[in-house]
């Protein structure tokens, strides 16, 4: 099990090295011969350079999504903002209100 673990920490190694487009477009006969890997390994460079580029995109390679609000979505979401600050002002005034008028005097000059 030991030395499983160590092959795999090899390989896993010698794929991190690799630019993410060679190791994400390069076909698996190819990158075995090339990293000279017996082909006993080929099921577990395949999973590795799978995680790889699955899992780690390259980031040029990421979409970026715009994020599309119609005037009306955002008059909710302004209201609705609107809204919770009232209410956080409304539930602090309310607590303070209550604080002062079940408080001595002295207590709160302390």
């Amino acid at each position: 099990l030991q030395a499983y673990s160590s092959v795999l920490s090899d390989i896993w190694e010698s794929l991190k090295s690799w630019s993410q487009d060679k190791l994400c477009t390069t076909k698996l006969l190819d990158l075995m011969d090339i990293l000279g890997f017996p082909d006993a390994l080929d099921g577990t460079v395949e999973m590795i350079q799978g995680a790889i580029c699955k899992f780690f995109p390259d980031p040029e390679s990421v979409e970026k999504r715009e994020l599309k609000i119609t005037p009306v979505q955002h008059l909710q979401d302004v209201r609705g903002f609107e809204d919770t600050v009232k209410a956080i002002y409304e539930r602090l005034k309310s607590n303070f209100r209550r604080l002062l008028c079940n408080s001595h005097l002295k207590q709160l000059l302390d």
